[in-house]
């Protein structure tokens, strides 16, 4: 039987290097939503673009799902090595013309280039989790990562609003790209030493694709919310809903009881938190005339 690996040996034998730098990663992908999401209502009283606030957010996360397959595949062909520091260098290019912005079209495409990054850096490092760390010590690692959303959750947004209301909510993005260097310069010599597998996976990434196009024309349909928008938002809902029939488990769209029902109840739960999350603070700035700070403490408490 193994013996399971203490938390401090986690940071041992050689894995204090990939340890910190997947925690930074995790850290970054929390601190990146939440801080977001506070600095957003700035964003729009200076970039205006109301009818792209959604795509702000949703082009990120399609994009982590649609690169999240094909950094697997990657991975799997020419080790971890070479695709996290590509995925790295996209986050941070992705980060840095965020950051620099002049319109809110060209911020949902910023958002876009920093969620493929995020997505695809992301993978390859949780990948990487199941071939350096022994059985019992991934638990372990996995908690750690689920750790890593505590102090963004406290902070992230105050940190957001703080930003956005001093040197302005540019520097809410520059401001994390040093951390995302170390990030990289941390996981990437760790995982050198790591070959590629002896087969690619085999995972179609037409499903995802697929539902990356018709969540973005439901976003983009419901934002314009014109009669000429409403085919927009048909095709949005016919193309989602076909791919989380391939996606999910059978029986998970009629909530079939059991496993299938958990499934479909759990996806409604986070998307009806993140909906929120996303639209709680533009609500309280743009409608109740609330601070961003005030904003950011919801934020917080949620």
């Amino acid at each position: 039987m193994e013996t399971p690996l203490r938390w401090r040996e986690l940071f041992q034998e050689g894995r204090a290097r990939l340890t910190i730098g997947i925690l930074l990663v995790e850290f970054l992908v929390a601190v990146e939503a939440l801080v977001v999401i506070a600095i957003m209502p700035a964003v729009r009283h200076e970039l205006g673009g109301l009818e792209f606030y959604g795509l702000v957010f949703a082009g990120f996360s399609l994009a982590a799902l649609v690169l999240s397959p094909i950094a697997g595949r990657e991975a799997d062909r020419r080790g971890p090595a070479q695709p996290f520091l590509w995925f790295g260098v996209l986050f941070v290019a992705g980060t840095l013309l965020c950051g620099l912005a002049p319109s809110m079209p060209l911020l949902a495409v910023a958002r876009v280039i920093q969620g493929a990054g995020a997505g695809g850096a992301y993978t390859v490092a949780l990948a990487a989790v199941t071939r350096i760390y022994p059985e019992s010590g991934r638990a372990r690692v996995l908690a750690l990562l689920a750790g890593a959303w505590i102090v963004p959750g406290l902070l992230g947004p105050s940190y957001g609003a703080l930003m956005a209301s001093t040197l302005g909510w540019r520097w809410a993005f520059f401001s994390i790209i040093p951390l995302s260097v170390i990030a990289v310069a941390l996981a990437w010599p760790v995982l050198r030493g790591l070959p590629a597998a002896g087969e690619a996976t085999r995972l179609s990434i037409r499903w995802p694709l697929v539902l990356a196009a018709g969540v973005a024309a439901l976003v983009s349909g419901l934002s314009l919310l014109t009669w000429l928008s409403l085919p927009l938002v048909a095709v949005g809902v016919w193309l989602t809903w076909s791919a989380l029939g391939h996606i999910l488990p059978a029986g998970s769209l009629r909530a079939r009881p059991g496993a299938p029902a958990a499934i479909t109840m759990i996806f409604l739960l986070i998307l009806a938190f993140i909906g929120a999350d996303y639209f709680i603070p533009l609500m309280l700035t743009g409608v109740r005339g609330r601070s961003l700070a005030e904003a950011s403490v919801v934020i917080t408490r949620c």
